[in-house]
């Protein structure tokens, strides 16, 4: 799009338009940018039979964001070794490691959203769980349960948060985190979290039901 000020046009590839209509242009998708795109979870609620289909959406972003990690790591990696004495270069290099470290902050706040995303989705409907047994309020007092409780390694407290190796797969580093004050954790190592039932079905190997009564003991 180029704008003629003697024409008073913007000119596009195909049509060309005045002022007033390109402010209105501007104004539509304004609007357009500010409506709210619905939650999987949105979706899931307004179309049930779709659950698999965003269940299979989410693991494919999930994999995608992996894959934007693993590169940036890698490109690190490779880089690591490049600061020179040359102060100039030392400087470049800082800001662009620096660069680097925000964008894996970013892209592993979007795995942990979509994680947490398709742990809740994953969850039984309420008629399924009231047929097996369970009502509203175990499935409550099951996510209050400390995850810590169910935690058999050492965990080192920061704050609101404690840290220690995940137990859910073969771990080096204090990669498992507990989010105190939310009761849920996140591994940071296998990009795996959610509640406390979440916990345990991945732990015992129990789908949603089962692991509500692992916990309460019923």
């Amino acid at each position: 799009m180029r704008y003629f000020p003697s024409l008073n046009f913007y000119i596009g590839k195909q049509e060309i338009f005045d002022e007033e209509e390109m402010a209105e242009a501007d104004r539509l998708e304004e609007e357009w940018r500010a409506e709210r795109v619905p939650t999987f979870h949105e979706l899931v609620e307004i179309f049930p039979e779709a659950k698999g289909v965003v269940l299979k959406k989410i693991r494919e972003k999930i994999s995608t964001h992996q894959k934007e990690l693993q590169s940036l790591l890698d490109v690190q990696r490779s880089h690591q070794n490049s600061i020179t004495d040359d102060p100039k270069n030392a400087e470049l290099y800082k800001h662009w490691i620096k660069e680097i470290e925000e964008d894996k902050i970013n892209i592993r706040r979007k795995i942990k959203k979509l994680v947490f995303s398709s742990e809740r989705i994953a969850a039984p409907l309420e008629k399924e769980w009231i047929k097996r047994g369970i009502t509203d309020a175990d499935i409550a007092q099951a996510k209050e349960a400390p995850i810590e409780n169910f935690y058999s390694g050492t965990l080192r407290k920061y704050g609101k948060r404690m840290s220690g190796k995940c137990e859910l797969h073969k771990d080096n580093t204090a990669s498992f985190v507990i989010y105190t004050d939310q009761n849920s954790f996140f591994c940071y190592g296998c990009n795996v979290g959610g509640d406390s039932i979440s916990y345990i079905q991945k732990l015992q190997n129990l789908n949603f039901i089962e692991a509500v009564k692992f916990i309460l003991k019923i």
